[in-house]
Protein backbone atom coordinates (compact mmCIF):
# COMPACT_ATOMS: atom_id res chain seq x y z
CA UNK A 1 0.00 0.00 0.00
CA UNK A 2 1.65 3.19 -0.75
CA UNK A 3 -0.75 6.71 -0.65
CA UNK A 4 0.10 9.95 -1.18
CA UNK A 5 -2.83 12.49 -0.25
CA UNK A 6 -2.35 15.74 -2.58
CA UNK A 7 -3.69 19.16 -2.61
CA UNK A 8 -6.40 19.14 -5.23
CA UNK A 9 -6.50 21.18 -8.15
CA UNK A 10 -9.43 21.05 -10.90
CA UNK A 11 -7.21 18.63 -13.25
CA UNK A 12 -8.59 16.47 -10.60
CA UNK A 13 -12.40 17.26 -10.77
CA UNK A 14 -13.31 14.68 -13.22
CA UNK A 15 -11.61 11.79 -11.58
CA UNK A 16 -12.86 12.92 -8.40
CA UNK A 17 -16.67 13.39 -9.85
CA UNK A 18 -16.35 10.08 -11.39
CA UNK A 19 -15.40 8.60 -7.90
CA UNK A 20 -18.16 10.35 -6.04
CA UNK A 21 -21.12 9.71 -8.27
CA UNK A 22 -20.25 5.93 -7.62
CA UNK A 23 -20.37 5.99 -3.73
CA UNK A 24 -23.42 4.86 -2.30
CA UNK A 25 -24.39 8.30 -0.21
CA UNK A 26 -26.85 7.16 2.04
CA UNK A 27 -24.24 7.12 4.73
CA UNK A 28 -23.33 10.81 4.42
CA UNK A 29 -23.81 13.89 6.35
CA UNK A 30 -25.99 16.28 3.96
CA UNK A 31 -22.98 18.61 2.66
CA UNK A 32 -23.72 21.35 0.25
CA UNK A 33 -20.97 20.74 -2.65
CA UNK A 34 -20.68 16.45 -2.50
CA UNK A 35 -18.73 16.53 -5.72
CA UNK A 36 -20.63 14.00 -8.10
CA UNK A 37 -20.83 15.92 -10.62
CA UNK A 38 -18.19 17.97 -12.79
CA UNK A 39 -19.62 21.16 -11.82
CA UNK A 40 -19.79 20.07 -7.69
CA UNK A 41 -16.11 18.78 -7.91
CA UNK A 42 -14.62 21.92 -9.09
CA UNK A 43 -16.48 23.92 -6.74
CA UNK A 44 -15.50 21.22 -3.99
CA UNK A 45 -12.02 21.84 -4.93
CA UNK A 46 -12.20 25.29 -5.27
CA UNK A 47 -13.43 25.86 -1.60
CA UNK A 48 -11.15 23.60 -0.05
CA UNK A 49 -8.22 25.52 -1.73
CA UNK A 50 -9.93 28.74 -0.54
CA UNK A 51 -10.02 27.38 2.95
CA UNK A 52 -6.67 26.20 2.94
CA UNK A 53 -4.97 27.57 6.12
CA UNK A 54 -8.24 29.11 7.15
CA UNK A 55 -9.63 26.65 9.61
CA UNK A 56 -9.75 23.82 7.34
CA UNK A 57 -7.46 21.05 5.15
CA UNK A 58 -8.75 18.35 2.21
CA UNK A 59 -6.53 16.11 0.50
CA UNK A 60 -7.24 13.70 -2.38
CA UNK A 61 -6.26 10.50 -1.77
CA UNK A 62 -3.96 8.62 -4.30
CA UNK A 63 -2.86 4.96 -4.35
CA UNK A 64 -0.30 4.63 -7.43
CA UNK A 65 -1.76 7.72 -9.30
CA UNK A 66 -5.69 6.72 -9.13
CA UNK A 67 -7.84 8.81 -6.76
CA UNK A 68 -9.07 6.47 -4.26
CA UNK A 69 -10.99 8.64 -2.05
CA UNK A 70 -10.78 12.09 -0.04
CA UNK A 71 -10.50 13.01 3.70
CA UNK A 72 -10.35 16.68 5.54
CA UNK A 73 -10.48 18.54 8.30
CA UNK A 74 -12.26 21.91 10.02
CA UNK A 75 -11.50 23.59 13.13
CA UNK A 76 -14.27 23.90 15.42
CA UNK A 77 -13.46 26.88 17.40
CA UNK A 78 -15.69 27.25 20.50
CA UNK A 79 -15.49 29.45 23.43
CA UNK A 80 -14.28 26.92 25.70
CA UNK A 81 -12.66 24.64 23.47
CA UNK A 82 -11.08 24.08 20.50
CA UNK A 83 -11.63 20.92 18.38
CA UNK A 84 -12.09 19.62 14.70
CA UNK A 85 -14.25 17.90 12.99
CA UNK A 86 -13.23 15.00 10.08
CA UNK A 87 -14.92 13.69 7.12
CA UNK A 88 -13.70 11.41 4.49
CA UNK A 89 -14.53 8.84 1.27
CA UNK A 90 -13.29 6.19 0.34
CA UNK A 91 -13.84 3.78 -2.93
CA UNK A 92 -15.38 0.78 -0.95
CA UNK A 93 -12.73 -2.19 -3.02
CA UNK A 94 -10.09 -0.05 -0.51
CA UNK A 95 -11.58 -0.75 2.94
CA UNK A 96 -9.65 -3.37 5.17
CA UNK A 97 -6.69 -2.19 3.82
CA UNK A 98 -5.39 0.13 6.62
CA UNK A 99 -5.83 2.92 3.53
CA UNK A 100 -7.57 5.20 5.91
CA UNK A 101 -5.68 5.06 8.73
CA UNK A 102 -2.25 5.93 6.98
CA UNK A 103 -4.51 9.42 5.44
CA UNK A 104 -5.65 9.97 8.99
CA UNK A 105 -2.71 9.72 10.66
CA UNK A 106 -0.90 11.86 7.27
CA UNK A 107 -3.50 14.41 7.41
CA UNK A 108 -3.56 14.80 11.33
CA UNK A 109 0.49 15.24 11.26
CA UNK A 110 -0.02 18.13 8.83
CA UNK A 111 -3.11 19.93 10.75
CA UNK A 112 -1.17 19.62 14.18
CA UNK A 113 1.90 21.84 12.10
CA UNK A 114 -0.76 24.50 10.79
CA UNK A 115 -3.74 24.34 12.44
CA UNK A 116 -5.29 25.47 16.12
CA UNK A 117 -6.98 22.47 16.66
CA UNK A 118 -5.85 20.08 20.22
Amino acid sequence: MNIELREGTTDDAGALASMCAEIDQRYLVDEKYFPDTLENAKDWIELGIEYEGHGALRRLIYENDILIGYIGVSENIGARKRDSNIGYILRTECWNQGIMTQAVKELFKLAFETMYIV
